[in-house]
């Protein structure tokens, strides 16, 4: 992983990240790891520490790395090369908004 760039928005900082394959896949696979493995109680006290809430409920929480999932898996399923994917790669369904990006 390379940082490209990093710009300060309002009170926000974007991040311009250079990943390979291999990296990305990590990532989802990680991802997938926790959600699969956590209940909600346990994501949002694992994103919510003593210095504030991300975000406000459970459910939130759950919803908003279940998105993030779904980006990164989108991501490998459109450009990473398929000969290259392990199974779990390979059977992921592109949801409809990312397929036409």
């Amino acid at each position: 992983m390379k940082l490209l760039k990093t710009e300060n928005v309002s009170s926000v900082i974007l991040f311009d990240l250079q990943l390979s394959e291999g990296e990305l896949q990590y990532i989802g696979l990680a991802m997938n790891y926790v959600l699969r493995h956590l209940s909600k109680t346990e994501l949002h006290a694992a994103f919510n520490d003593e210095r504030g809430k991300t975000l406000q409920t459970e459910q939130q929480t759950h919803e908003f790395l279940e998105m993030e999932y779904e980006h990164i898996m989108n991501l490998i399923k459109r450009f990473c090369r398929p000969e290259f994917l392990p199974d779990h790669f390979l059977h992921w369904e592109m949801t409809s908004e990312e397929c036409d990006a």
